[in-house]
């Protein structure tokens, strides 16, 4: 080996210059192509796929107090909850796919519901059985639990057929019922030996074992207040669906929004939902690795006239003129910061066509007429109604602002219908919504009817509306077709109802609008009923990425090996 190694250096030292550089050269240029091959194939035959890793941070200034998903109730406990616990269903994007369950099929007249279990598990790798289904939805319809969720099941009786099979029987339709099955489910055997009366102030609120994507691994407190909760994978959740990318979730808890916005422009990569219009140049300015995010909410803001208070709206000229005095754009831009847009007469998420409301100055003059305007004590409502004021003053009608706070307002003046113009929001995700704010059954408390609006056509309409809506769950696909089509025309009939008769003054739809993470993947958000909806999405969602080869880039089964690896 020496002698080769000196035969070799022998050579070389031999050789001329030029010819040694020649070589070395030459050697060069072939690593180089090398290299150019091995980076062109790498360009053309791999590409990026989502990465398990990374933590995401969410910051909120909800206190959370239950993420039970019996008790959970602000938007931040139930975002918590829904990662935590798994449901019968899940919302994924605008489906609703099998979660728990491992099939649902209904009967004939859709109102029994027979729903079969996957070989799913708790995150502490026990069984989920029919009875742990069973027992969450009977804790839920006892109104000695006062769960948030008991107008859900109330009408819902649950029949266990084994381990793994049970059956839902319904007292009548439900539009919503994917949602309502979306219910996280929790472990019998871990709440049945409590009190009933002592579950609220249980440290199963927060400590108790789910199924969901996630699982708790940690708490913050400060003066028994927690202020920062750390999920992690729950890696038994695969025996239910595909594991998360995202390995840890944290929920940091703040007193107020500023202190949320300070954070953030000193570089934290908070996700904040609800965010100011006014807040989002310092911020992107401040934190270059911060991007936004918006999505149309089923929220509504409008004027609701009460003519039994103010005889003058009885006028439909008068009605008339005041919508027409409105500059609604000029709110949408100065209130709204263009996060919002014209609201329909009638909107959820079936229908969205907003009638253009003409900004025209009335020519008739109300001189010395009075009206009180009542809303929330909410800095952009008092904004909106200046504005209100403003327009109507200049066709003569002295407006005055009365404001008071949420809970007043509904006991003292929604309750009591004791306004003349109420500026206000209604959420309107289904047609069950649309018929309780406009049939003639709800003008009185605690219907949702405010505005005491009556027509026995509106009323046909609303009542043929939900008859065709009850039809459409269980029609095939093409009776779903042309049920679509009905519903429709019943929509189109609905919305020029209420505005040819001015039943109200539909104003703006507003934005939800958050920061996140500019690295975050999710996907795309149009349309969102609860500000929660979002944190829905982090079970699909990713931070980090990874180069495969192309063709196994959608493979599922990269996906599984993945999963089986963490």
């Amino acid at each position: 080996m020496e002698n080769k190694n000196l035969n070799i250096r022998t050579v070389l030292y031999s050789m001329p210059t030029y010819r040694l550089f020649y070589i070395f050269l030459a050697i060069i240029i072939i690593v180089i192509s090398i290299l150019g091959i091995f980076i062109t194939f790498t360009n053309n035959y791999t590409t990026l796929i989502p990465a398990s890793g990374g933590i995401y941070k969410v910051a909120s200034i909800n206190n959370v107090r239950y993420i039970d998903p019996i008790f959970a109730n602000n938007d931040t406990e139930i975002a918590i909850s829904k990662l935590v616990y798994s449901g019968l269903l899940k919302k994924s994007g605008k489906e609703y796919i099998y979660d728990i369950a491992d099939t649902i099929t209904r009967s004939a007249d859709g109102l029994g519901i027979n729903i079969k279990l996957k070989n799913a598990k708790f995150s502490d790798a026990s069984n989920i059985t029919s009875s742990d289904v069973a027992y969450t939805i009977e804790l839920i319809q006892d109104s000695l639990i006062n769960s948030p969720r008991h107008k859900d099941w109330k009408n819902i009786e649950v029949i266990i057929i084994d381990g793994g099979n049970l059956t839902l029987k319904l007292k009548y339709s439900v539009n919503n019922i994917e949602e309502v099955l979306t219910q996280g489910i929790i472990k019998k055997s871990e709440w049945v030996t409590l009190p009933k009366g002592s579950l609220s102030l249980s440290s199963l609120n927060i400590n108790a074992i789910g199924s969901g994507p996630y699982k708790l691994n940690s708490t913050v407190e400060q003066n028994k207040i927690l202020n920062e909760l750390n999920l992690g994978i729950n890696n038994n959740y695969k025996t239910i669906n595909t594991l998360p990318y995202i390995q840890n979730i944290i929920f940091k808890i703040f007193s107020d929004k500023s202190n949320i916005y300070n954070e953030i422009k000193r570089g934290e990569l908070y996700t904040t939902l609800g965010v100011d219009p006014s807040e989002l140049a310092p911020i992107l300015k401040s934190n270059g690795n911060i991007k936004i995010i918006s999505a149309k909410m089923y929220r509504s803001f409008g004027l609701f006239f009460n003519p039994n208070n103010d005889k003058n709206l009885a006028d439909i000229t008068y009605r008339s003129d005041l919508r027409n005095s409105i500059n609604v754009d000029k709110i949408i831009s100065g209130v709204l910061g263009d996060y919002g847009n014209r609201a329909s007469y009638i909107y959820n998420k079936n229908y969205d066509n907003p009638i253009a409301n003409s900004y025209i100055m009335s020519k008739s003059n109300y001189e010395k007429r009075k009206i009180d305007i009542y809303t929330v004590n909410n800095p952009d409502l008092i904004k909106v109604a200046n504005m209100i004021k403003e327009d109507w003053a200049k066709i003569g009608i002295d407006a005055q602002i009365k404001t008071s706070e949420l809970g007043e307002l509904h006991q003292d003046v929604v309750k009591n219908r004791n306004f003349s113009v109420l500026l206000f929001a209604v959420d309107t995700y289904d047609d069950n919504d649309i018929y309780n704010l406009w049939h003639s059954s709800g003008r009185a408390y605690p219907g949702s009817n405010i505005t005491n609006y009556y027509s026995l056509t509106l009323d046909s309409n609303l009542e043929n509306l939900m008859t065709v809506s009850s039809a459409e769950q269980i029609s095939d696909k093409e009776g779903q077709s042309l049920i679509k089509q009905k519903k429709q025309n019943l929509y189109e009939s609905i919305n020029d109802e209420l505005y040819k008769n001015v039943a109200w003054v539909p104003l703006y739809n507003p934005y939800m609008i958050f920061t996140s993470d500019k690295n975050l993947k999710i996907n795309n958000i149009t349309h969102i009923y609860n500000t929660y909806e979002f944190l829905e999405g982090l079970n699909d969602a990713y931070i980090n990425t990874e180069k495969v080869y192309t063709i196994f880039s959608k493979d599922k089964i990269y996906k599984k090996i993945s999963d089986f690896v963490h």
